[in-house]
């Protein structure tokens, strides 16, 4: 990353400086040191704001069965170094081709377009770039030694009655597949991407 490029993040002390902390829910804080990845989202909101998404590092569960889930999450921080929304990823190894996802915005940054710009981020670090996680092997029982780059869909859950979660899913391609559950394939999601110049990494 160059110093220009770099210049773009907010300071790091500046997002500590803004998190909620550990409070009853916990949900707009990360801890730096547990960050494996962090980006300049290309495209911007409704509003010209620029976004950035911080990945935490990828937690490996080992059932007995042999199953395994790997998960993190993206956390959305704004240029004024405040995290506006949280998005905890999953990937399954007994259904390997699925990812699933939630997400949620803070209250007193939604409706500024930050929903379908930061889903559009994510999605395409999940489903579009073959890489592992974290150069974690994503193994599966039917398909060993395969990255993520096996995940084909990537599933929604949106509770039933938040209706503004579910127009952003509309808005970008995801069908509705249950009452709460929406879907998109790699297929699917190629036309609902904007046009974006590389992330910055």
């Amino acid at each position: 990353m160059t110093q220009k490029e770099q210049s773009l993040f907010p300071a790091d002390s500046v997002i500590i400086e803004k998190m909620d902390g550990f409070d009853e829910s916990g949900l707009y804080y990360f801890s730096m040191s547990n960050i494996a990845e962090k980006r300049a989202v290309a495209q911007k909101t409704k509003n010209g704001e620029q976004l950035f998404f911080y990945r935490t590092k990828t937690r490996i569960k080992t059932f007995l069965s042999g199953q395994q889930n790997f998960k993190c999450t993206y956390y959305i921080v704004n240029s004024d170094g405040e995290i506006v929304a949280r998005l905890p990823a999953t990937l399954n190894s007994e259904s390997s081709s699925i990812a699933s996802l939630d997400y949620w915005i803070k209250e007193k940054f939604r409706n500024q377009g930050i929903g379908s710009v930061m889903l559009q981020a994510v999605v395409k670090d999940l489903l579009l770039e073959t890489k592992p996680l974290d150069n974690q092997p994503f193994s599966s029982i039917k398909e060993p030694d395969v990255d993520k780059s096996c995940v084909t869909t990537i599933i929604l859950d949106i509770s039933e009655n938040n209706k503004a979660s579910k127009r952003i899913a509309e808005k970008n391609g995801f069908i509705q597949t249950a009452s709460d559950t929406y879907q998109i394939t790699i297929a699917q999601l190629q036309k609902f991407l904007q046009p974006e110049k590389e992330m910055i990494k």
